[in-house]
């Protein structure tokens, strides 16, 4: 079976797709993970250039953030030794730093920069930004802003950390350092949700154990606190789909 070209998946991806091809990618897995992935491009760059709305997912995605949030920050502040912990699973992740950037890397910036491309010269450096994705290295001057202890929320254990850095350049990056295994038939995305639980902002894909997000230039992080990480189905549903697998909360 033959497969779409980038084209024709950024002219679906952006709802202006011919019936054939639409109809050709519900039958061929391939080019459906391939357009779930224009399609979550076109929704950051629409998201950062301030041109449509947050996505909003389903209720029970935000009954399940309340009752895991609102309890542990209204209960109790983070324990010093909570503090120590992070650091020192930061430093470690420091110190692998080299190492991890070395390894061989999923990329997709071809597919990015046709996203971009056909949503418009008025978003374009927004779109910049977000092709690279995951596609950042290692900064020995960055500065952590926050991190976030992660939890895996079927086990209540320890499942990582989420550091916002600022680089020398002044572009902030969220490194995850999670445990990675990717599901079957889906994959695991990442997303920040606000303090209110009203608005959430998809980062992307997690790729491997430790992967690093571009945010927008402009984009406000600490509006947006809460780091989740969702298993999404290869269903062309850019939203939430409720079945988060880990979450944090960023703290200065």
């Amino acid at each position: 079976m033959s497969h779409l070209d980038e084209e024709a998946l950024a002219a679906l991806a952006l709802g202006d797709g011919r019936p054939d091809d639409s109809s050709h990618v519900g039958a061929c897995a391939q080019c459906r993970s391939e357009l779930d992935a224009f399609e979550a491009a076109a929704l950051r760059v629409g998201a950062a250039s301030g041109a449509g709305p947050l996505l909003t997912p389903p209720d029970r995605v935000w009954d399940a953030i309340r009752a895991d949030v609102a309890a542990p920050r209204a209960a109790q502040p983070v324990e010093p030794i909570h503090a120590v912990q992070a650091s020192e699973q930061r430093e470690r992740a420091r110190a692998s730093a080299v190492e991890d950037d070395l390894a061989p890397r999923r990329r997709r910036a071809p597919a990015w920069a046709m996203v971009a491309a056909a949503v418009g010269g008025a978003v374009l450096g927004a779109a910049a930004v977000i092709g690279g994705l995951t596609l950042a290295t290692a900064d020995a001057g960055a500065t952590v802003v926050a991190e976030a202890p992660l939890q895996d929320l079927s086990t209540e254990t320890d499942a990582g950390t989420a550091v916002l850095e600022t680089r020398e350049d002044g572009t902030e990056v969220l490194v995850v350092d999670t445990d990675f295994v990717e599901p079957d038939d889906a994959y695991l995305e990442v997303w920040l949700i606000d303090e209110s639980i009203e608005g959430m902002v998809s980062l992307g894909h997690l790729t491997g154990e430790r992967t690093e997000f571009v945010l927008p230039a402009g984009f406000d992080a600490s509006a947006f606190p809460i780091v989740d990480i969702s298993v999404e189905p290869l269903d062309g549903v850019p939203t939430h789909s409720g079945d988060s697998v880990t979450r944090g909360v960023l703290t200065v």
